[in-house]
């Protein structure tokens, strides 16, 4: 009777596990807290390894001593190993039907020649050759022709734009949650569900590009946690390494396992020390209780403040954002006011002729915020 089993079909059901089918795909739920054995799961998932079956355990990962590496190195989709709740459960079963959902997708795009990426006009991607063809900026791509193809655009936050996209060709959509070079804005909810439901749907992959985003930019660790959608692979950068240079593709385990060791490399991939410093910022912001709540409130107060301003100085005409990720639309020459802050000793950086962009420091304080807010208000008016 659960809701993301619709439309499977019981084919077994006993003590210790169920097994259901749709199409030729099929899902095993297994709760065997008394096997303590490789040979005990082997028995009981008889023909599991095929390929064909996503497998959530419901125990703990003392309960089978190694079991699941096991598991995953023969072959499984999807395993995971999960506390005895409710809560717990439906994330393991949401896991292992997107991992199901992959391998037909895999199927489809193996039949079908999937190759082409859809991503958003106004976005950033990177600078090597695809990532500047999977930017939607024309300005970008000057200077830099023939650049790869596959890549097409679509107004950001269009879902009806989105839906006329993605066709049989497409293998991923791929977007930011918040634009951050062309302008900041914001994904909108009901997009990002579309975006979900479009690529699950017609069989492509969910790509977030969270490199700026990341690592409690937003006052959560990753931004799609504010929007409870889920992608099938991330990229992070800038904040994971707290300053030292590090980037990281993640995915989940059904897509990850098409990306097999000499299928892909970098010189500098796996660098030492830029590990061990990516290692360090996330025990920091994952151990201090306070440092993600910190980001939420003061991007709250950074966004009002400057609303406020807003409303009482002509020069500035829209301001938007999430978190410490803020975007101030200006009537005046952006790069005028940048120069005339850092004068004044504040950072900041302008993305177009009238577009400002804040991205402060995850521990700026109350204080400095409203500094800075003091002092944009008297270079936009100097600058009038």
């Amino acid at each position: 009777r659960h809701p993301r089993l619709q439309g499977y079909v019981l084919l077994e059901q006993d003590s210790g596990s169920v097994r259901l089918r749709a199409d030729e795909l099929e899902l095993r739920v297994v709760w065997p807290q008394t096997w303590r054995d490789l040979a005990a799961f082997e028995e009981s998932l008889r023909g599991a390894a095929s390929g064909d079956h996503a497998l959530v355990v419901v125990g703990t990962e003392s309960d089978f001593e190694g079991v699941a590496s096991e598991l995953r190195d023969r072959g499984f989709l999807s395993l995971a190993i999960l506390p005895l709740s409710d809560e717990r459960l439906e994330v393991g079963l949401r896991n292992a039907f997107e991992a199901l959902e992959l391998r037909r997708w895999a199927h489809e795009r193996d039949g079908q020649g999937r190759f082409e990426i859809v991503s958003m006009l106004n976005s950033f991607h990177g600078r090597t050759l695809a990532t500047l063809a999977a930017s939607g900026q024309e300005k970008l791509h000057t200077g830099f022709d023939p650049l790869p193809a596959g890549f097409r655009y679509v107004p950001f936050n269009d879902e009806k734009a989105l839906a006329d996209a993605v066709s049989t060709q497409t293998a991923a959509v791929m977007l930011e949650l918040v634009q951050g070079e062309g302008g900041i804005r914001v994904a909108a909810p009901g997009f990002l569900k579309a975006c979900r439901d479009i690529t699950r749907e017609r069989g492509a992959l969910l790509i977030f590009d969270e490199v700026q985003t990341g690592v409690g930019r937003t006052g959560r660790l990753f931004a799609y946690e504010h929007y409870g959608v889920a992608p099938d692979i991330m990229t992070l950068a800038k904040g994971l390494g707290g300053g030292m240079p590090i980037g990281a593709c993640l995915a989940t385990d059904a897509v990850a396992a098409a990306f097999t060791p000499g299928s892909h490399g970098s010189t500098l991939g796996g660098n030492p020390l830029a590990c061990v410093a990516a290692i360090a910022v996330l025990e920091v912001i994952l151990e201090d209780q306070d440092i993600l709540g910190h980001c939420a409130r003061m991007g709250e107060h950074f966004l009002k403040a400057l609303k406020d301003l807003e409303a009482g100085c002509p020069a500035i005409t829209n301001v938007q954002g999430l978190g410490l990720m803020i975007g101030v639309e200006v009537t005046v020459n952006a790069y005028d006011l940048v120069h005339d802050l850092r004068k004044r000793g504040i950072l900041a950086n302008a993305t177009s002729e009238h577009m400002l962009r804040f991205v402060p420091p995850l521990i700026v304080t109350q204080a400095e915020i409203d500094r800075l807010v003091v002092l944009l208000g008297e270079v936009s008016e100097a600058r009038r």
